[in-house]
């Protein structure tokens, strides 16, 4: 049986490890047998150690990735050796959170991994940009401003996700509210109103009796029209986790109205605030462009980024990599041109970006105070068809 092991040997250096023994009292023996104190000794993983542990699909919350780069940046800015800044967060945070992520890499910076290396061997998945930014630092020697520039990028992050949010959630709140309205109003009140409808001298209006016809299939069928509804979400979702069904329905929604390009915009402007980072990190062009590739959610837009990318292999400029693929607006191709012709590609995108997101916000605002009217308007002309 395998069994992994943290110890301290006579020169006071941790070591952790994998043995192989019969019985953890035999991996004790071993292990104390080669001088070793041992402090921790645990069952392995039987199929590969934990630096091949292939990462869970459950990712790593973007706010507690602000939390821990926040709070660490000061201190590997002032200096502090990376494993008494972990051990101040572990004692110093409440977060419960945040104190198993740096245990963890407290772990593995103590048994001769990188700061990086343990991020990868994290149960949950950690964004390919932070662990990128963090390779960057450690090969600058400067981790310090690595975790400032990740804690700014995610704070912008959160800030902008949650303007999206309270934007869209009212209308959202009134779509429910209307759909209950008119499912309650046609199960209830149109049946308990047909006879008054029936008992009339005059020929029933076309839309009297459409809303009738509404109620009578609604309380027919309800229970079918559920079941069917049902079985056609699940096998929408069964399509979509495909890699066939996911690209199509990615480009589908790209190409919506008013959706599909205030989506596109806002990957746009994730993109070049990205791109910035990396930049500015010491990454090559190449380098940053698939690190960002591999953050894209939207297949679309993931293969769009990746055939620029390979014509930037080729020779082509970034800004005639973009213009190629016409699934991203104009735009950032034009941002990226003017980038490449002054030589701050990284500053032009941060700028750029800044200003994208203050646009996208006031969009967003304007289309929740349209949205609400609307939506409010049209319940109320269902609702008023009904005599």
């Amino acid at each position: 049986m395998r069994y992994k092991y943290l110890a301290q040997d006579d020169s006071g250096r941790v070591k952790s490890d994998i043995l192989q023994a019969e019985t953890s009292a035999d991996a004790l023996r071993a292990l104390q047998a080669k001088g070793l104190l041992v402090f921790e000794l645990n069952p392995a993983e039987p199929a590969q150690t934990l630096k091949n542990k292939p990462q869970q699909s459950k990712k790593l919350p973007l706010r507690l990735v602000h939390q821990f780069s926040s709070r660490i940046a000061p201190l590997c800015s002032k200096h502090i050796p990376i494993e008494q800044a972990l051990q101040i967060l572990i004692q110093t945070s409440a977060e419960k959170e945040v104190k198993l992520l740096c245990n963890h890499i407290l772990q593995g910076v103590r048994s001769g991994k990188s700061v990086s290396e343990t991020f990868e061997t994290y149960p949950k998945a950690i964004p390919a940009y932070f662990l990128a930014i963090v390779k960057a630092g450690e090969r600058a020697g400067d981790l310090g401003q690595s975790f400032e520039k990740i804690a700014k990028t995610t704070e912008q992050n959160l800030s902008f996700i949650s303007k999206l949010k309270t934007a869209a959630i009212y209308p959202s709140l009134i779509l429910i509210f209307a759909i209950i309205a008119i499912v309650t109003i046609l199960l209830w009140v149109v049946p308990a109103m047909q006879p008054v409808f029936e008992a009339g001298t005059g020929p029933v209006s076309p839309e009297v009796s459409f809303i009738l016809f509404l109620s009578n299939g609604l309380q027919l069928y309800g229970a079918h029209i559920a079941w069917i509804c049902s079985a056609s979400l699940l096998l929408a979702l069964g399509w979509y986790k495909s890699k066939t069904g996911k690209l199509a329905f990615d480009r589908m929604v790209l190409r919506l109205p008013i959706i599909g390009r205030t989506i596109l915009e806002i990957e746009t402007t994730r993109i070049m605030g990205l791109l910035s980072d990396l930049l500015k990190g010491g990454l090559t062009l190449n380098d940053s462009l698939h690190q960002v590739e591999l953050g894209l959610s939207n297949q679309g837009l993931r293969d769009a980024l990746g055939a620029a990318r390979i014509e930037i292999r080729r020779g082509q400029s970034l800004s005639a990599a973009l213009e190629k693929q016409k699934l991203f607006p104009g735009l950032f191709a034009q941002i990226a041109a003017v980038g490449e012709r002054t030589g701050a590609l990284s500053d032009i995108f941060a700028d750029s970006a800044s200003g994208l997101r203050a646009v996208i916000e006031q969009k967003m605002t304007r289309y929740s105070a349209l949205a609400v009217p609307i939506m409010t308007l049209l319940t109320g002309l269902i609702v008023g068809a009904i005599p």
